[in-house]
């Protein structure tokens, strides 16, 4: 779409979000149908992730001022009225405990029907299976209460960035990329000092790894809980997650000092998108890509 499209006066009206961020003039951009990509979208600051973060879809019930505001829709949780309540029946009806539920129930009732015709070893065999299944079908109905019970003390659970997402993946994009900040930093908020200060000043302020937190730690985070809420719903494995490196290669470190860098670049990744949880059980990264910074210069020590 032309910026003379866009600004015609039979162009479709601007994307609210992206209008409020960026005085945006595009119309809502869409993945796939009904799926707007506007309650994900990140300021290029390096800090509206925070604001992500401290999102709490419940907050609106429990705000009385909320609740009689003409101008803020107060959203009840649990209401069976409200949009939030619609996307929890979804997700509950889309997840692998759900599954795991009406599979063993199809499976009873299948065993319930073949046991009658039976006798001798073949009703005793079909009999024990009917048991088993009865007894996984009670441990799949107390994973689905836990599951739906989990929604309400996670604030972040049904908010709109990760209902967004949510919805990306179960349409069928199972690979997520972290994003930068663009580069260079605004030298008001993040000077170029601090990101690419001696190394002897800690990880996040300066030091060799100090670019790759500011340019993607905060998508690291936000993905991070999108992905530990995604498998815990749909069952893990779901979802990849790629994530960068970014070192700073225009210091005078030494090669063991880089190789320390890149220790704790990926020990933020890994902590960043894993969680404590994952970190303990050692999980891995999907993917780590490397971005050197220097583009004149390849990583290998070569012209680019």
């Amino acid at each position: 779409m032309s910026k003379a499209d866009i600004l015609s006066p039979n162009a479709p009206p601007p994307d609210a979000v992206l209008a409020s961020l960026y005085k945006s003039h595009r119309p809502s951009v869409q993945l796939s149908p009904g799926v707007s990509l506007s309650p994900v979208v990140l300021a290029f600051d390096g800090t509206s992730y925070k604001a992500m973060l401290a999102e709490n879809w419940t907050s609106r019930a429990e705000d009385p001022l909320a609740a009689t505001s003409t101008t803020t829709s107060a959203t009840p949780a649990f209401n069976p009225a409200a949009p939030d309540y619609n996307e929890l029946a979804r997700r509950l009806s889309m997840s692998s405990a759900m599954q795991r539920w009406k599979d063993l129930n199809i499976q009873i009732k299948q065993l319930e029907k073949q046991i009658p015709g039976l006798t001798g070893d073949a009703k005793e065999g079909k009999q024990q299976q009917l048991e088993e299944a009865q007894r996984q079908l009670a441990e799949a109905q107390t994973a689905l209460s836990d599951l739906q019970a989990s929604f309400e003390p996670d604030p972040l659970s049904l908010v709109p960035w990760m209902s967004a997402l949510f919805a990306l993946a179960d349409s069928g994009c199972s690979s997520f990329d972290t994003g930068g900040c663009g580069w260079p930093p605004q030298p008001d908020k993040t000077p170029l000092s601090d990101l690419l200060g001696p190394s002897g000043t800690s990880a996040a302020v300066g030091g060799p790894a100090a670019a790759s937190a500011w340019l993607y730690g905060g998508a690291e985070k936000v993905l991070g809980v999108f992905k530990r809420r995604y498998d815990s719903e749909r069952g893990p494995g779901r979802v990849s997650v790629f994530t960068r490196l970014a070192i700073n290669c225009f210091g005078d470190d030494s090669p063991a000092e880089l190789a320390a860098a890149v220790e704790v670049a990926v020990d933020r990744s890994r902590s960043n998108l894993l969680g404590a949880e994952g970190v303990a059980a050692g999980a891995s990264l999907d993917l780590v890509q490397l971005h050197w910074l220097d583009y004149q210069v390849s990583p290998a020590g070569h012209s680019a």
